[in-house]
């Protein structure tokens, strides 16, 4: 059984049972329960509940998960549809997540091409400075001016080849914004409307959605899942919770056997349960929210678990190569960190520790302290190099950053911290 055995035992008492229980007062029959009945939830899902799940299961997909078609390459964007096709009659998409979806997709399909355009500004930087060791390099030692314009050449074509590499996988992605802007629709938008057609939750009432926001905002403000990492976005932080009320009640009116979440929402701490750096599963509280409005079996999947077990659960061709990329599609772009943090700095009244700063590069991109801070070493280090014109003052111990001329940063003293610092 998937959920564990409830077994009936019976109680003669000589004293009376608590008043309230039993309608018997003699003989009262007490419901237990297994052991992990009602804890589920801190265990990842068993393989039969994810089988359960992906073949006879609901799907409710997050915005997230479809704006990937835009950051896919063309061939894994027409597998991820075709996965969809497949489990069609399945899906479930909320209101808020079709909104979010029209408002966002542009800048999903810009985020991705900016990846390109960043990418041939670091192959251009780091050609220069081989240029610049190739040419140091010559002047110190007594090599030949020949020796040293034939390196230069060797360097250049390195250049060429790794610009014509980027190229054609920009070209492979197929998608551009200037053009998908002036459409009425495009591709994705197209193939969606017909795969989701039928299957996009009705816009909720405006009593409904007002009491959606309303409990959003007391659950960011109260710290509880989900959406409550959003707390510095205003009203948007209820945005999380107003779409996961719409399948919550959607999952109560169906009652299917099983529930799989498609999100990708995992670094912030506040969709998933995360013990030792391993994902478990949907946040606990979210689990027994849903798993108790609907009595099914629960499980999450992201982007690329999603694809990856489709493959073997589902009879839909899923390549390894696809598998591959949507997995890569998690780290995040380094110029995405910087900006959060620029933007944090910008808008602080005052300066910030550096447990906070790093704080919000990791909720973005968890995988940066391991990753030694993207080559940096430290986190100071990685400011230094890739937040110019933000500077680090060690007193008060532990150290502030602040940017000149936007920050006072007075003396020292903690009146001169935020008190959420």
């Amino acid at each position: 059984m998937l959920r564990g055995a409830v077994s009936e035992v019976d109680f003669h008492l000589s004293e009376p049972y608590p008043a309230g229980v039993c309608a018997d007062e003699s003989t009262c029959v007490k419901t237990l329960i297994g052991f992990q009945d009602e804890f589920l939830a801190y265990y990842p899902a068993s393989d039969e509940a994810r089988r359960l799940a992906y073949s006879e299961g609901l799907i409710v997909l997050d915005t997230n998960a479809l704006l990937d078609l835009y950051r896919l390459s063309a061939s894994a964007r027409n597998e991820f549809l075709a996965v969809l096709e497949n489990v069609k009659d399945r899906l479930f998409v909320p209101y808020q997540v079709a909104l979010e979806f029209h408002r966002r997709r542009i800048d999903a399909l810009t985020g991705r091409i900016r990846e390109f355009e960043a990418q041939r500004t670091n192959v251009e930087d780091h050609v220069s400075k081989l240029k610049d060791v190739v040419t140091t390099t010559g002047q110190r030692g007594r090599v030949d001016h020949s020796q040293v314009e034939d390196a230069l050449q060797r360097v250049e074509q390195v250049r060429e080849r790794l610009l014509a590499f980027i190229e054609d996988v920009a070209k492979e992605h197929g998608l551009d914004p200037n053009a998908i802007v002036r459409e009425t629709s495009d591709e994705i938008v197209g193939a969606l409307s017909t795969i989701l057609h039928g299957r996009v939750n009705q816009r909720p009432d405006d009593e409904q959605l007002e009491k959606d926001r309303t409990e959003g905002l007391r659950r960011v403000d109260a710290k509880i899942p989900p959406g409550f990492s959003d707390a510095n976005k205003g009203d948007d932080g209820a945005n999380d919770y107003m779409w996961w009320a719409e399948a919550v009640r959607h999952a109560s009116e169906v009652k299917p056997v099983a529930i799989l979440i498609l999100s990708n929402d995992v670094a912030k701490g506040d969709w998933t349960l995360d013990v030792r750096g391993t994902r478990i599963g949907l946040h606990p509280f979210l689990t027994d929210e849903i798993a108790s409005a609907s009595g099914a079996v629960v499980v999450h999947a992201t982007t690329h678990e999603f694809l990856s077990e489709a493959a073997t659960r589902l009879s839909v061709n899923v390549s390894s190569d696809t598998v591959l990329e949507a997995k890569d599609l998690r780290l995040v772009p380094i110029e995405e960190v910087v900006q959060a943090l620029r933007k944090a700095l910008g808008t602080s009244l005052r300066p910030m520790r550096g447990a906070t700063l790093s704080g919000i590069a990791l909720r973005i991109d968890p995988t940066l302290k391991s990753r030694e801070w993207n080559g940096a070493g430290t986190f100071r280090q990685f400011v230094a190099k890739q937040l110019p014109g933000v500077e680090f003052d060690p007193l008060p111990t532990p150290g502030l950053f602040y940017i000149p001329g936007v920050h006072d940063i007075g003396n020292g003293e903690d009146s001169d911290l935020p008190e959420n610092e």
